[in-house]
């Protein structure tokens, strides 16, 4: 588990080196069950479902929920102990706060978060191979009340990160 910094190192440090891979990027609390639902449909369950090695995926977990820290973090991440996952502690929650603005998700939008943009969480974004711009994902979906992208659906994820995989690039 590495810890964030202000400016979203190391995950977009190693996203940036992965550019040749197809990413994923998940933002979640590691103690908010439907958001472990989530990492489990378009994380772990993705990971077992396509073994390519072309794959790579960041968990992003959040302290949003009065549990969440560092520790359930681990734990959870212990789950999913798949090489082509990373996993990073999000504690001041700079990258969740920095993809609401960049997703547009308005603060009612992100569930009990108030003030300006939405924080992301429970989000589970894409991106196709090459330079890609992490705040500018090829398709996202939430298990927010975003109605502008949409809801997880964990067989619909699968195959368009298949797709991506295969060199579509528009999945």
């Amino acid at each position: 588990m590495q810890p964030l910094d202000p400016s979203h190192r190391p995950l977009l440090d190693d996203f940036q080196r992965d550019a040749g891979l197809v990413r994923v990027v998940l933002i979640v609390s590691p103690t908010c069950d439907v958001c472990v639902t989530g990492a489990t449909i378009a994380g772990a369950d993705l990971l077992a479902a396509v073994p390519n090695p072309d794959l790579r995926l960041y968990f992003a977990w959040i302290p949003v929920l009065p549990p969440d820290n560092l520790d359930e973090a681990k734990a959870i991440a212990a789950t999913i102990p798949d090489p082509r996952a990373a996993h990073y502690w999000d504690a001041g929650r700079a990258l969740g706060r920095r993809m609401g603005e960049a997703l547009g998700i308005s603060a009612q939008e992100s569930i009990g978060v108030s003030g300006g943009h939405g924080l992301a969480w429970d989000v589970y974004l894409a991106y196709a191979r090459g330079d890609a711009d992490v705040w500018r994902p090829d398709f996202w979906m939430h298990k927010l009340a975003v109605q502008h992208a949409p809801r997880l659906d964990g067989a619909g994820f699968r195959r368009r990160v298949e797709r991506l995989l295969e060199g579509q690039a528009s999945a």
